[in-house]
């Protein structure tokens, strides 16, 4: 692949364009693709596309750490949620005992190692998916050529672009790069892309670590004592949680009410606590200690 003469045309295409964002853009992907000297490897390229009016700047970079933190609230989330019913199922039953304990640590171990197992399918799943894709985009490309340019040329018009550049980028990978032009399809028409996977072995401990982390909120006062009042505070404590997590999420979400959202979590966690804990209370009677 001549990577040189790609790098040169989007350059020139920088020069050409009036609009400053387009500029911006054909000066990022001519910086790319002439980064790499003669006996370099070719890194796969993601095709990402920022369309007008985008800001042009570290946007996959914000968008993987806001996905890795939202994958981390979600662990908090599922680990306080579990273990907090399953603290007040089996209080209710025992009514305080050092059961409860030894049955939130339970949980907290069962579900980490869950939440973990999920996490690592689930990414694995995403990059088997990214590499069929790419294999099929790439059958493609190889068949006809001028069939898969003008798709992606498409694909950018319907962005926003104009027709001269849409056709102008489109073309110069296909000359060029047309392993980068498979790359570009796949993203477009799929929403796929290299820098968007997750690694599977950080998804894993993120998923275990939070909802570990979560998990070990309802169970702190158990260490410090038995009875009535420790369930008290083993409620309150998991409950002030709820909140924090609720808000934590809208904040990651970009939602403005967040504070409805911390007292939306706190009411599920409530009616999940007390529907537990009846349970327990009603798990006496049909197997009496």
């Amino acid at each position: 692949m001549k990577r040189p003469r790609v790098a040169a045309r989007l350059a020139a295409l920088a020069g050409s364009l009036a609009d400053p964002r387009l500029r911006a853009l054909a000066g990022r992907l001519a910086v790319a693709a002439g980064q790499l000297g003669p006996g370099a490897a070719e890194p796969e390229w993601s095709g990402h596309f920022v369309a007008p009016g985008e800001p042009v700047g570290d946007t996959l970079r914000a968008g993987n750490v806001g996905a890795w933190l939202s994958d981390a609230i979600y662990g908090v989330n599922d680990g306080l949620g579990a273990v907090f019913g399953i603290v007040a199922g089996v209080a209710g039953y025992t009514h305080g005992g050092r059961t409860v304990l030894i049955s939130g640590l339970a949980g907290l171990v069962a579900s980490a190692l869950s939440m973990g197992g999920g996490a690592y399918l689930a990414a694995r799943s995403e990059h088997d998916a990214f590499t069929a894709g790419l294999a099929a985009a790439r059958r493609r490309v190889d068949a006809n050529p001028a069939a898969a340019t003008a798709v992606l040329a498409g694909h950018l018009r319907v962005r926003g672009y104009a027709e001269e550049t849409a056709r102008s980028v489109a073309g110069g990978l296909a000359g060029d790069a047309p392993h980068q032009l498979a790359a570009a399809l796949l993203r477009e028409e799929r929403g796929l892309e290299a820098e968007h996977l997750p690694r599977p072995p950080l998804s894993a401990l993120t998923a275990s670590l939070s909802t570990a982390v979560g998990a070990f909120v309802p169970i702190i006062p158990f260490f410090f004592g038995e009875g009535l009042t420790t369930m008290v505070w083993a409620a309150a404590l998991s409950l002030v949680a709820h909140f924090a997590v609720g808000v934590a999420k809208a904040a990651i979400l970009g939602l403005r009410r967040t504070i409805w959202s911390g007292v939306e979590m706190t009411l599920v966690g409530a009616v999940e606590g007390a529907l537990a804990f009846a349970a327990g209370l009603w798990a006496v009677h049909l197997l009496p200690r």
